[in-house]
């Protein structure tokens, strides 16, 4: 097998990843209220001046999916190099049709290569951890089915939990009615929301204060650790929020003497429902953990 990845960009790949000749990307957009366009990046400089933009921008910016010709243009360099199967990987299909656009080119190409789906039922660095899974694997000469497997238990058990500054933004995007949005910034209540293992993001608990919230994270960490023997791996991402990001690495290193495989900007499809001062933790169950 000689194999290909097309994943995304809101996976956030880090330079290592994204340099790989068998590693292809396709772009989501994101487009604000005044018209301005940012194509999604993994530049950390970008994404800074992206959440700076969201914090001083007074609507909601909307997300696009890449669009069809990028998949088309990517699969025709896959095989002129001459890769024989590809494995897509995509963002929750309950956030982005970038998984049904996915399946559709994959469906259309079916006669010139092998395409294997895989909807991550998350984003960011799990996406990310996922590819670099995949990419030992094929190394390693393991097969299709094994992969395939492999990344679909992981989609199910990598939760990303993460909290915000700002409930407007999950009210104007549609993840909070706006009586539970009001009462929230009246009460000073900070939610903590989950993706689920289906893909869709939900509420999960309401805390008064950041700190209580990041102690609740971090919680989170040492159930994973006595539900997966073999261990797990841990990333976190903000949105502009180091401040919250010290502390929730504070709290890891204290309780459980762990430092996160990777850090960074939360992706800016996630942050813009999220908004300036979101944090985000996702943990990863390492594969020694699968027993399929």
């Amino acid at each position: 097998m000689k194999a290909a990845i097309i994943t995304d960009s809101s996976a956030t790949l880090s330079e290592d990843i994204a340099s790989l000749p068998n590693v292809y990307q396709v772009y989501l957009t994101i487009r604000f209220s005044d018209g301005e366009e940012f194509v999604d990046s993994s530049d950390p400089e970008r994404l800074k001046a992206y959440y700076q933009k969201l914090a001083a921008d007074s609507g909601i910016p909307k997300t696009a999916q890449p669009t069809m010709q990028q998949y088309y243009d990517s699969y025709e360099a896959i095989i002129e190099a001459g890769y024989d199967t590809v494995f897509l990987f995509t963002i929750s299909g309950k956030l982005s049709g970038t998984n049904q656009t996915a399946n559709v080119v994959a469906r259309e190409m079916s006669d010139r290569i092998e395409s294997y789906v895989i909807d991550t039922h998350s984003t960011s660095f799990v996406m990310e951890r996922m590819i670099r899974d995949t990419l030992d694997a094929i190394k390693n000469g393991e097969s299709v089915d094994a992969i395939v497997a492999q990344m679909e238990w992981l989609s199910k058990h990598s939760p990303i939990y993460f909290i915000v500054d700002d409930l407007d933004y999950l009210r104007k995007s549609g993840r909070l009615n706006s009586v539970a949005a009001l009462l929230g910034k009246t009460l000073s209540i900070m939610p903590i929301l989950k993706f689920l293992d289906d893909g869709r993001v939900d509420v999960i608990e309401k805390v008064r204060t950041s700190k209580k919230a990041i102690r609740h994270l971090a919680d989170y960490v040492e159930q994973a650790l006595s539900e997966y023997p073999e261990g797990i791996r841990v990333i976190a991402a903000h949105g502009d929020a180091m401040d919250k990001m010290e502390l929730l690495l504070k709290e890891l290193d204290q309780r459980f003497g762990i430092d996160p495989v990777r850090t960074g900007y939360v992706t800016p499809v996630v942050g813009a429902y999220g908004g300036p001062g979101c944090l985000g933790l996702g943990i990863i169950p390492r594969l020694e953990n699968y027993q399929g």
